[in-house]
């Protein structure tokens, strides 16, 4: 069965993620992708539907993110339907023609929203509800041809589609518990607007991502740095069972910074979950002797992460002089 992929261009929020669990939770898969992704990986997806994120900036601070223009352009020739939020969707307004304005008071936390045109994407809700804000700058005027779907007290243009395109922006966070019928509203998207059928869960993902990985390295060496943490392990994992044991080397770099024996503690466990190349790396002393003196936190974290990659580009360096080179980092 083909799998169904909505995909989230990340600008930065620190909902991002939050949105792609909802999408998920509601049995379609998300992915997340960097704001700038390039035409080709969202061709090679097909998905269909894109949501931009929230972020941090305004859209007219120097070097804002933005979504590459034949991105966008392709989107919108080929009605691949595009739910922006927050963020994104004051980006989509001034993409398309809209006027964004700094904001004086902006509007944070619950605020009253009002739908004002009856709409798909508000199918099942009712014309007041509340939603969750966290925005200053606000549009106040709609991209040309396009309908004003809802509005605030202090954002004249809370919600917009884009005539008769599949486009949507909204002021407000549909992804979070506060916003009380945000899940309807995502719903809406996916299922209407999108028209997913919604038949993933997420009991297929490790199959998929197994299977995407064989035909990413399908041959050659693997090399990962792992902490014996979740991520690092469960990533590990993964790629084992996609390429086995024999192509993968695992490195542990103890930087004397870990609790007591929590080195020796992640190599008896990749040894239990079955890799066969495990290399611990005692480093101790060069990460001790660096930090020594230091005080300042960030400086402290400039020497580790330096050290660690240094160490780390060292020991790839031998291990391919006995293994062969590496043609994948994990």
């Amino acid at each position: 069965m083909e799998r169904e992929t909505v995909l989230v261009l990340d600008f930065g929020s620190q909902y991002t993620h939050l949105i792609a669990r909802r999408i998920r939770e509601l049995h379609v898969y998300s992915e997340i992708v960097p704001f700038n992704v390039g035409l080709r990986e969202i061709k090679a997806v097909e998905p269909k539907g894109v949501v931009f994120s929230g972020g941090p900036d305004s859209v007219y601070v120097e070097n804002a993110p933005l979504p590459e223009q034949e991105v966008l352009e392709w989107l919108l020739e080929n009605n691949v339907p595009i739910l922006g939020i927050c963020y994104g969707h004051q980006l989509l307004a001034l993409l398309l023609g809209g006027v964004v304005k700094k904001g004086g008071k902006g509007e944070y936390g619950r605020t009253r929203l009002t739908v004002i045109k009856g709409n798909e994407l508000f199918s099942e809700t009712p014309r007041e509800q509340v939603v969750w804000m966290s925005h200053r700058d606000y549009v106040e005027t709609p991209p040309p041809g396009a309908e004003i779907l809802a509005s605030t007290e202090n954002s004249p243009v809370a919600a917009f589609k884009l005539g008769d395109k599949p486009v949507y922006g909204v002021q407000f966070h549909p992804e979070v518990r506060h916003t009380k019928h945000g899940l309807t509203i995502l719903k809406n998207f996916l299922y209407t607007v999108c028209k997913c059928k919604g038949e993933w869960v997420v009991e297929n993902l490790a199959g998929q991502l197994i299977g995407e990985i064989r035909r990413e390295a399908p041959e050659g060496n693997i090399l990962m740095a792992v902490s014996g943490g979740v991520d690092s392990t469960t990533a590990a994992y993964l790629i084992k069972e996609a390429v086995g044991p024999d192509r993968i080397h695992l490195i542990i770099i103890d930087t004397g910074l870990l609790r007591e024996r929590e080195a020796e503690e992640a190599l008896n466990l990749y040894k239990t979950l079955g890799f066969k190349y495990i290399h611990l790396i005692d480093a101790k002393k060069e990460f001790l002797e660096a930090l020594k003196g230091v005080t300042d936190p960030e400086e402290k974290r400039m020497i580790i992460s330096r050290i660690y990659f240094k160490i780390l580009d060292e020991t790839s360096s031998k291990l391919a002089s006995i293994y062969g080179d590496f043609e994948y980092l994990g």
